[in-house]
């Protein structure tokens, strides 16, 4: 591991890089700063006679929203060319964003300095070190990302309603051990606070999270924070004190919030996606138990699919299952308006009340939001009246305070006046609407406003889960509906055909193309279905080549050029006159001819050429004269008699 450490190297000085993200970390985590310092033992370990270690970052992220000062007293040193090796713990501790990391590593390289961590010594010039470092500080923004990101989705859209309305909400001021609170926008974390936390709900909880105790290195290691299920809560006081909703409600709430956690390989549906698969999360394969997921393919990747790949992790064969989402969506849909269609005009004027409801909510929230703002601004105001004139420095301070807080109010005041004369959000003419569209469920369901995920969280209130299978004689898809109220439904859907699908050419232009295959070339053929309006699968129009793949496709042989079959261009050449002579001679039925579709060329027989009216009648054409009228179904008659 040492060989990569040369004289070169040791001549300089080791940089032990010690970071804790926040406070809390460098209050509370004292075991992984320890280990950090001990890096210093490990470079003397190492051979370097001369150590510096730069702790100026303790207590500050490492994502690049905060300066970093003693980081870049990092990469001055190694700019300077007087650091042989920069020791961290690990590659999360030097930066937690690729910019940073590669920044340094670059350094490094141009400098010929080494970064160690305990894994291992990597040279930044050698092609597979500088590989793995880059892997390594990948998987550190990652992991940060990872961290970050949260599936709570119900809070999530609480969270933006919230800020979309500018309603803020009650925080603690750091530092005043929950003496003072100030009022601001809530983010997701304060939201999910008041979600889970039983004290709203009036109860009174001790022991929601745990400590766990393990052995590493021979010592034990105790860590903090590990959530509890809540029947292992060691006290829970239910009706402790008032609360803001009632015990069931919070519970409700928890479930969503579980219910909304979509991890791979869980049981749950998850939060409705913006997807276009509304079956997603509800379908359970019905030969492996497993649920099924959604793949996307097609055009723009929005043709959706359900998958399940139970068989293949079990036996090593294929997929269990891989049906399209279309057909399947449409007929749970269908049977699912079938069954609330009853209560469709009673749930639109439900979504009226609601509305106005919601408009009340909002009213009364941004009337405490100001009833608080007057407070703070009428305690400002007493605040610097109590100041001391000639204090300066403190009687600016708490006049801008105050104006912050008058400035507050006055907004709130314009916001309240504009909820009070706000017009209802329904009109008689749009309550009339809503009542039409709640009578025809279906019409609502297809409008072009109606959200996705409206239509998920519709489907995933009525219905539990749906299981499905295949059936193969006829091909068939196979469901089961496990509703709500514990009745089950059996829905049986024909599947496709193998080379049946939307984008297939349809059955009567390949009738048509077999038709005119017999005498037509592929150019012909695609000019007829052409005129004719025929599309290809895909709605384009026809050329030879897409005619030849369906020939092809369908085992329809090619024309095969016969002598004793003409063309209408041929036959003037053979008679020497116009084309047009020859279509008159045609539709007076001199000349017989076969046309099989209309726009697609004529077929004549050369021995027809022989027929004594037909050579008259070309005869008179060459000479100048004009052909004698012929009686209807007896072309060799003349009506005038010749003299």
């Amino acid at each position: 591991m040492t060989e990569k450490i040369q004289p070169t190297h040791l001549a300089r000085a080791a940089y032990v890089y010690v970071r804790q993200s926040t406070a809390q970390q460098v209050r509370h985590h004292q075991e992984g700063q320890q280990r950090q310092y001990a890096l210093a033992a490990h470079a003397h370990h190492l051979g370097f006679p001369r150590t510096h270690v730069i702790d100026d970052d303790l207590g500050r992220s490492g994502n690049g929203s905060q300066e970093r000062p003693g980081f870049a007293r990092l990469l001055a040193a190694v700019c300077d060319g007087i650091v042989g090796a920069v020791f961290a713990l690990e590659a999360s501790r030097l930066a937690r964003n690729n910019r940073d990391w590669h920044h340094l590593v670059d350094l490094c390289a141009l400098t010929e300095t080494l970064l160690i961590d305990y894994d291992g010594v990597y040279d930044p010039r050698h092609l597979n070190d500088r590989l793995l470092l880059g892997l390594k500080g990948t998987m550190s923004e990652f992991e940060l990302g990872l961290l970050k990101q949260r599936a709570d989705a119900a809070a999530r859209q609480v969270t933006i309603w919230y800020r979309d309305e500018h309603i803020p909400l009650p925080h603690l001021r750091p530092g005043t051990r929950g003496h003072e609170i100030s009022w601001k926008l809530p983010g997701i974390g304060r939201v999910r606070q008041m979600l889970k936390n039983p004290c709203y709900a009036g109860a009174f909880a001790y022991g929601r999270t745990a400590s766990r105790t393990v052995v590493r290195e021979a010592r034990a290691r105790r860590s903090h924070g590990h959530k509890t299920p809540l029947g292992e809560w060691p006290v829970l006081i239910r009706d402790h004190h008032p609360g803001y909703i009632s015990w069931d409600e919070y519970l409700r709430n928890q479930e969503i919030l579980e219910a909304n956690l979509a991890r791979r390989g869980a049981e749950r549906s998850g939060a409705p996606k913006s997807g276009p698969a509304l079956l997603a999360g509800l379908l359970r394969c019905g030969r492996c138990g497993r649920k099924l997921r959604v793949v996307y393919s097609g055009h723009g990747g929005r043709v959706a699919r359900y998958s399940c790949s139970g068989g293949r992790v079990q036996r090593g064969s294929g997929a269990c299952l891989n049906v399209g989402s279309l057909r399947l969506d449409a007929a749970v849909a269908a049977r699912v308006l079938e069954a609330v269609q009853p209560v469709g005009i009673e749930a639109a004027l439900d979504a009226g009340e609601q509305e106005a409801g919601q408009d009340d909510e909002k009213r009364k929230a941004l009337e405490l939001a100001l009833e608080k703002a007057r407070y703070q601004a009428g305690r400002a105001q007493r605040q610097y009246d109590t100041a001391d004139p000639e204090n300066r420095l403190v009687a600016g301070e708490l006049e801008a305070r105050w104006n912050a807080a008058l400035q507050s109010v006055a907004d709130l005041e314009a916001r309240v006046q504009a909820a009070a004369a706000q017009r209802p959000r329904l009109q008689p003419d749009e309550r009339d609407r809503l009542i039409e569209l709640g009578a025809d469920l279906h019409q609502l369901w297809n409008h072009p406003a109606a959200p996705v995920t409206l239509k998920k969280r519709i489907l995933r209130t009525v219905l539990t889960e749906i299981i499905l299978d295949v059936a193969d004689d006829p091909p068939r898809n196979l469901l089961w509906l496990h509703w709500s109220g514990g009745v089950h439904t059996r829905l049986s859907l024909p599947r496709n055909r193998p080379g049946q699908h939307g984008r297939a050419v349809s059955t009567e232009a390949v009738e048509l193309i077999r038709e005119l295959a017999s005498v037509c070339s592929d150019p012909t053929i695609a000019n007829v279905l052409n005129r004719l309006g025929y599309r290809t699968g895909h709605g384009l129009t026809w050329r030879s080549s897409r005619v030849a793949g369906v020939r092809n496709y369908h085992g329809i042989p090619p024309c095969d050029p016969s002598p004793d079959r003409l063309t209408l261009e041929q036959v003037a050449a053979i008679l020497e006159v116009s084309n047009t002579v020859v279509r008159r001679l045609i539709k007076d039925q001199v000349l017989p001819a076969r046309q099989l579709v209309s726009c697609a060329p004529w077929v004549i027989r050369r021995e027809d050429l022989a027929l004594p009216a037909v050579q008259t009648a070309a005869q008179a054409v060459r000479d100048g004269h004009k052909r004698p009228r012929t009686a209807p179904g007896h072309p060799e008659l003349p009506l005038e008699s010749s003299t």
